[in-house]
């Protein structure tokens, strides 16, 4: 199954090794994401270091890792046309490259963000939920 990952899930993955982290190594899943989900999760390493006690170099590599082995990301060029259909739904802007993604590949998003469900285009479905699939 394709989906679309976004930022939340890839942190929630690096800050725990739990059910997550597990749902991003499964093989019934090809996870894409835009390339902005490496800037978003690189934002966030600060708050990441300080929940995990790992140092910003180890993050990095377990980043880099997670990303090379599981997450295709997309370039912008290949969704440059879809952004604005992306930005019209997004619930909140910051997310559209994700919704962007999602439609031009026609598949799911991966989320535990619940307001990205309130649109009706793209299916969004939580960590939990996908396990269910």
């Amino acid at each position: 199954m394709e989906v679309v990952v976004d930022a939340n899930i890839l942190i929630s993955a690096l800050i725990k090794d739990g059910y997550t982290r597990k749902l991003l190594f499964d093989r019934k899943f090809v996870f894409y994401a835009p390339s902005f989900l490496l800037e978003e999760a690189t934002k966030y390493m600060p708050y990441i270091c300080m929940k995990t006690g790992l140092s910003e170099n180890d993050l990095r590599a377990m980043l880099d890792l997670i990303v090379s082995l599981r997450i295709n990301i997309v370039d912008d060029n290949e969704i440059e046309d879809i952004v604005p259909s992306a930005l019209s739904i997004s619930p909140d802007p910051n997310d559209a490259l994700y919704f962007a993604v999602a439609m031009k590949l026609n598949c799911c998003l991966l989320s535990n963000d619940k307001k990205l469900k309130n649109q009706n285009r793209v299916k969004v479905y939580s960590a939990e939920e996908i396990s269910r699939l």
